[in-house]
């Protein structure tokens, strides 16, 4: 199941108080909002893009089995940034940028 809205929330503040790993989560999967130069430039840089910014945080989700998606790369240049993070999986109002992307193989689609 995915995080809701409140546990993604939860686990940010968990996660920047230094208590999440002390915190046993029920989800098993986990999506955010990926901060590719787009939504930097949409939100002029505010402390929320800066906060959502967390690899450490994702990669510690990872490391305990929940799978971390980020969403929404709309973009061929939001889609090669986003290949950086350590994200499990990427979501895309737009299909083709899939196909278009070499880096993933056709076994990803």
């Amino acid at each position: 199941t995915f995080a809701c809205a409140e546990e993604v929330a939860k686990a940010y503040l968990l996660y920047y108080l230094g208590l999440l790993p002390l915190v046993p989560v029920s989800y098993d999967a986990f999506d955010i909002p990926l901060p590719t130069a787009h939504l930097r430039q949409a939100f002029g840089r505010p402390a929320l893009v800066w906060l959502l910014n967390a690899p450490k945080l994702w990669a510690h989700l990872r490391r305990r089995g929940v799978r971390v998606y980020g969403f929404v790369v709309n973009c061929a240049a939001d889609m090669e940034e986003a290949r950086e993070w350590p994200v499990d999986g990427i979501m895309s109002d737009d299909p083709r940028l899939f196909r278009n992307t070499p880096w993933l193989a056709p076994r990803d689609c």
